[in-house]
This record gives structure tokens, C-alpha cells and sequence, in this order.
């Protein structure tokens, strides 16, 4: 068996730094934001499923406190911006574009049909710019949603990328 003098465990223990390092969301110090890099595949596939979490929280929420039958549903488009902090658990910043899709229940939408011929129910899908908070901690293997706040946009928007 080969023994490794100070210097080379001093050189593995320095490279394995320098790879934890280099991964922004793994790592970070305790403190204030940091931003996340969306241009790692991997990283912003966690931004989505953090987001499709999110909206699946609020999307109950918005439903359970509203009245005639409503349905909202949101759907991801995309992430525009995403930070993170690191005090028990983490918290993230997150802003994305979704759909939002309003459909009537069932049985209103067979009451409009039956009252005055065939009349959509509900909006077209309109676009929302978002940001909520994400706080995430595993050690509780637990997350919860805050501080939502969406606005309309135009879907040229979205789609070219362009701010309001």
C-alpha cells in the first residue's frame, strides 16, 4: 500500500475544495444572498422543480381561497433570476415566467352552456411574471412558499425576453 506524504493529502484535500467551490449552490457560506447559476444544467433543473413546488403551493392556495367553482392553474415557462441563502436550510429568491390558465368547474360551465349557447368559460392564458421565496430545510425535510407577487406581462415578453 502506497503512503501519501503531508504535501499530497495538502494538494487533494485543496483540489476537492476548489470542486465544491465551484458549485454555487452547494456550497455557500452562511450570510446574505449569493447568486445561483442558471447556466449549469443541473442547477437550474433544480430551479424548476423548486418552481413547479412553488407554483403547485400557491396554485392551491389561490384555489382554496376563492369561491364559484374556479380553477387556477399555473404552468413554468421559465426561470429569469434565482439567489440563495443559507441560514437552517436555505432560502431562495427565485423570479420565472409562468401561464396562468383559468377554467371554470364543470357545473358552471354546463350551467353557461345550457343559459346562453356556447360560451367559453374562464380568461385566455395570460403570462405572469413572478418572484416568490423559497425555503427549503432537509433537515426537516420541508419546504414552504412566501411572499409571492406576480404581475401581467405581454407574451412578447416572455417569449423575447424583453422587461416590462
Amino acid at each position: 500500500m502506497r503512503q501519501f506524504s503531508g504535501l499530497a493529502y495538502f494538494i487533494l484535500a485543496s483540489l476537492i475544495v476548489k470542486s465544491k467551490q465551484a458549485s454555487p449552490v452547494e456550497d455557500d457560506l452562511p450570510g446574505g444572498y449569493t447568486d445561483v447559476d442558471l447556466t449549469d444544467p443541473d442547477i437550474y433543473a433544480r430551479m424548476e422543480n423548486y418552481i413547479r413546488f412553488g407554483v403547485e403551493r400557491y396554485d392551491e392556495e389561490q384555489n382554496a381561497n376563492s369561491s364559484g367553482g374556479i380553477s387556477i392553474r399555473h404552468t413554468f415557462h421559465n426561470v429569469l433570476d434565482a439567489s440563495r441563502q443559507i441560514i437552517n436550510g436555505e432560502k431562495y429568491k427565485i423570479l420565472a415566467y409562468f401561464t396562468r390558465s383559468v377554467k371554470c368547474s364543470k357545473l358552471r360551465r354546463l350551467k353557461r352552456q345550457s343559459s346562453s349557447g356556447v360560451i367559453p368559460c374562464g380568461i385566455p392564458d395570460t403570462y405572469r411574471k413572478c418572484s416568490f421565496d423559497l425555503i427549503v430545510q432537509p433537515a426537516n425535510n420541508s419546504a414552504k412558499v412566501e411572499n409571492w407577487f406576480c404581475v401581467q406581462v405581454k407574451a412578447f415578453k416572455v417569449i423575447d425576453g424583453g422587461d416590462e
